[in-house]
């Protein structure tokens, strides 16, 4: 088991008495069955849950208190549908995973325009059609890909800022307006 912030490390057959401990110890185990995780990838904890057991002979306030923790996998900082939900009682650990390698497909690894670059983009594009007057920020804005099969094994991914639902687009590389269609 990992240390806690606590500096508190569990004995062998007791449970981790806190929060961190049951998560520092759910990654270093995920760690030992798996390997670390790349750079780019993070596990986000996006819930803990505490239950308490019952145990035979022991008053109730010295039940050990079980954790089940659901993780979430992040992927250059983007949450993705990937995730573990995993439990501690004790040493033992179990529960699902559904984690991945991930990787970029080619071409989509260039950065993005983050919202607020695409935002001025908009504003030109209004100032542009003489709307000066519209606020960029009353445009729905939604990053999205748009695809493009170009064979049957090959499609084009192309990143854009979709303002409200479209066609218009922003391209999220360039800051170039365009159409989608």
């Amino acid at each position: 088991m990992v240390d806690g912030p606590t500096g508190h490390e569990p004995a062998p057959g007791e449970a981790p008495r806190t929060d961190e401990e049951a998560i520092a110890s759910m990654r270093a185990w995920l760690v030992d069955l798996y390997g670390p995780l790349p750079e780019i990838d993070t596990l986000v904890v996006a819930s803990v849950h505490q239950q308490t057991s019952f145990r035979e002979g022991k008053p109730r306030s010295e039940w050990p208190i079980l954790r089940t923790v659901h993780f979430v996998q992040s992927w250059l900082g983007v949450p993705t549908d990937r995730s573990a939900t995993l439990a501690v009682v004790g040493r033992g650990i179990d529960g699902s995973m559904t984690l991945s390698r991930l990787r970029p497909i080619p071409g989509t690894e260039r950065n993005l325009l983050t919202e607020h670059e695409a935002r001025n983009a908009v504003a030109r594009v209004l100032r542009d059609l003489g709307r000066a007057d519209q606020p960029a920020e009353s445009v729905p804005l939604t990053l999205q890909y748009i695809y493009d099969w170009r064979s049957d094994d090959s499609v084009d991914l192309r990143p854009v800022w979709m303002l409200a639902d479209g066609p218009f687009v922003i391209d999220a590389h360039t800051g170039e307006p365009g159409r989608n269609g």
